[in-house]
């Protein structure tokens, strides 16, 4: 695993841990950097903001994952993504919770969109 994907990593736990105890508007890029012992500077050489770092979080642990498995029918893809999101709802609850620019619902219906129009599509037919 390279550098990078290691600081990442750092970075997602940590916002993840912090996302279990409070609000996301709570949260800043110096709290997530204290939690995994970074600097700012590492923060912003990865992502934009606190936002491009959830949005990291929900595509390398769930989009990535879930286009990597091969599905012999749609309940199987749908089953994964109940599960995934039941096991992380805590922070899904949290990320969900932010309105306006750059908020996870619209990123989460852009990104998730072709994978419901996929299963809906092969349901149908």
């Amino acid at each position: 695993m390279s550098d990078s994907v290691i600081t990442k990593k750092a970075l997602a736990t940590a916002m993840k841990e912090l996302m279990e105890k409070m609000p996301f508007n709570k949260i800043n890029v110096g709290h997530i950097c204290d939690l995994c012992d970074l600097n700012r500077k590492s923060f912003y050489y990865h992502f934009k903001d606190k936002y491009d770092l959830v949005n990291w979080i929900y595509y390398t642990e769930f989009i990535e994952t879930i286009q990597t498995d091969d599905y012999e029918d749609d309940w199987g893809l749908l089953s994964d993504i109940c599960q995934y999101f039941y096991k992380n709802r805590v922070f899904y609850i949290n990320a969900f919770q932010v309105r306006g620019q750059n908020s996870f619902q619209d990123y989460f219906r852009d990104v998730l969109h072709p994978f419901v129009f996929l299963i809906s599509s092969s349901v149908i037919a």
